[in-house]
């Protein structure tokens, strides 16, 4: 059985989780070049290289300060398509893997404490 203790644990963990998720988001808006719309890239300095950023196939507009668009075509970090045919959007996995290991272990947690309050 759940107390409200364990509702209490679960509860501030979802909104902990949340919070970690929303917390990127938000602070995209603030230091963004307006050479990248669309993604949030800062300004220089530091120069920044594809290498360093998560962000691929994104619209590069003009002075592209950190030189993300080699060829002139207004599409910085380009990757070759790929053969399922499935747009490569650049998003990271981390965030869902990271939630989905999170709720694993609560669920776990979970399941042997109530185990071992039911052998007492």
């Amino acid at each position: 059985m759940i107390t409200r203790a364990w509702l209490a644990v679960i509860a501030t963990m979802v909104v902990f989780l949340l919070c970690a998720l929303m917390l990127p988001l938000l602070a995209r808006q603030d230091d963004c070049d307006a050479a990248y719309p669309g993604v949030c890239i800062p300004p220089p300095p530091p120069d920044l290289d594809c290498s360093q950023i998560r962000e691929r196939n994104f619209k590069v507009e003009a002075p592209d300060p950190h030189h993300f668009d080699r060829d002139g075509d207004g599409v910085g970090c380009e990757e070759p398509t790929r053969t399922s045919g499935l747009p490569f959007t650049g998003a990271s996995t981390v965030p869902l893997l990271a939630s989905g290991l999170l709720l694993v272990a609560v669920g776990a947690l979970m399941v042997w404490r109530s185990r071992s309050h039911a052998e007492r």
